[in-house]
């Protein structure tokens, strides 16, 4: 009986029937406990609006198997041609022949019979070449017998060359090829819920069923693909990998390997123009950046993705141009149209069209200037795929991932993402816990060809 009554007299659990006086008003009935009913919207209103990389990569088509190994290498050819410059002091100017040495960073080029063009426009012949701890003195004779006008500093432009009747001794030039490689990361995630809970309806509908467990899975696994397109832009890949005997990078004492994403790509082998005031764009800046794109051999149609905070500087250049030539347009890549939101403009024969990456306004992420300028910058890719030499394309970004086995260790994923489901609750009963288990995991690491044509503009900071 004394039970009874602590219930009772507990207001947590019971309101006493006695009738008062006075007209029934809404906070008299929301007083008493779970009778007033509430207004709860059932659905669950998405304010984190996340959009990712791999998504974008996902729905151009670019996923490509990485089966044979934890790493990927590809070769990239150099210049036929190069650009050598003088220095040291030249003698002979404003005579026939001119020595002068090159740098040693633009020595073991040129040859004998090389004919280079000078800034006189005058052109030349080299007839000697000695080289000497790696740097080259070359002597150069004029074809036509005008005097050469020649600088200590200028360039060297071996942009022909000429035989002699009856020749055919020509030294050989070795030409080499410079080797990329990535690794693949793992990524992982999991989840755990209890009988108790896994069962327990909520007052919100999820893909239109009350139960939370349904809303946790799907978070983590946009958790995870948020994770994977965070990697892709601002990993750093790791100095040691699986295969090393001793890696300094161990989780309980197993070895972990990171890939590189796309900020070290360009920012280790692209460009990295800037503006001369940070937070302002001028058509000085953008002449820079085309001069520095033209100088790498770049194509002229290109992909500025970037921030909404790294672009306002730049739309409000163009748009308060007398005539911008600034336009909407569809995203367009290899063929595929993407519905976003894109603006597009040209300048010196280059094609630019602006794709606002939403993950990069991110707070959480990257949209923040004390330890990361990814936010404050503008990343150029050159639309569509890279040629390859003797013909052919491959895709110039795409994510590697090795593939997984569908329908075999209890997969309910897809071959990119694995999910499996242990304990009692799961689907498929295992275990001997009432509770509920999923375990996602992946392997991806970003590919980037022709890196030395993208470029990392920076913006704001």
């Amino acid at each position: 009986m004394g039970k009874e009554l602590a219930i009772i007299n507990n207001p947590k659990f019971f309101i006493m029937a006695v009738p008062q006086r006075g007209t029934l008003q809404k906070n008299y009935v929301s007083a008493i406990p779970f009778l007033d009913k509430r207004d709860i919207n059932p659905n669950l209103i998405d304010v984190a609006r996340e959009k990712t990389f791999a998504d974008l990569m996902g729905l151009c088509g670019r996923y490509v198997e990485n089966k044979a190994s934890w790493e990927f290498t590809h070769f990239e050819n150099v210049d036929a041609t190069q650009l050598c410059t003088a220095t040291g002091t030249a003698t002979g100017s404003g005579t026939t022949t001119v020595t002068t040495a090159l740098t040693s960073a633009t020595s073991g080029y040129i040859r004998v019979g090389d004919l280079v063009k000078l800034k006189d426009g005058k052109v030349a012949q080299i007839t000697v070449v000695t080289p000497n701890a790696g740097q080259d003195t070359v002597t150069m004779v004029s074809i036509d017998g005008t005097n050469l006008t020649f600088t200590n500093g200028d360039p060297v432009n071996a942009f022909s060359l000429a035989g002699a009747e009856g020749g055919g001794n020509k030294d050989s030039l070795k030409y080499s090829v410079t080797r990329y490689y990535n690794l693949v990361q793992i990524f992982e995630e999991a989840d755990q819920i209890t009988d108790v809970q896994g069962m327990s309806e909520i007052e919100f509908n999820f893909e239109g069923k009350p139960y939370y467990s349904l809303y946790q899975h799907a978070q983590k696994v946009l958790s995870l693909k948020k994770r994977v397109s965070a990697a892709m832009i601002g990993g750093r890949i790791s100095s040691t990998k699986f295969s090393d005997p001793t890696p300094t990078l161990t989780l309980s004492g197993k070895p972990v390997q990171t890939t590189m994403g796309l900020d070290q790509y360009v920012s280790t082998y692209g460009i990295s123009p800037q503006v001369a005031t940070a937070g302002t764009v001028l058509l000085t800046d953008i002449k820079n950046l085309v001069n520095q794109l033209i100088a790498q051999k770049s194509p002229k149609r290109h992909l500025m993705i970037g921030s909404s905070k790294a672009f306002q500087p730049l739309s409000d250049f163009l748009k308060n141009l007398p005539s911008s030539g600034v336009q909407s347009v569809r995203l367009n890549i290899d063929g595929r149209e993407v519905d976003l939101d894109v603006e597009a403009f040209r300048y010196s024969g280059f094609h630019f069209q602006m794709v606002v990456l939403d993950m990069l306004d991110d707070p959480t992420l990257f949209n923040f200037a004390n330890a990361s300028d990814i936010g404050g910058a503008i990343y150029c890719i050159p639309e569509g795929d890279v040629e390859v030499q003797g013909g052919g394309r491959e895709k110039r970004l795409a994510i590697r991932y090795k593939p997984q086995e569908i329908g075999r260790g209890n997969n309910y994923g897809n071959a990119i993402i694995s999910e499996k489901h242990t304990g009692q609750m799961a689907p498929i009963p295992t275990g001997g816990l009432r509770e509920w288990r999923t375990d996602w995991v992946t392997y991806q690491g970003l590919q980037a060809l022709g890196v030395r044509h993208m470029a990392k503009w920076k913006i704001i900071y």
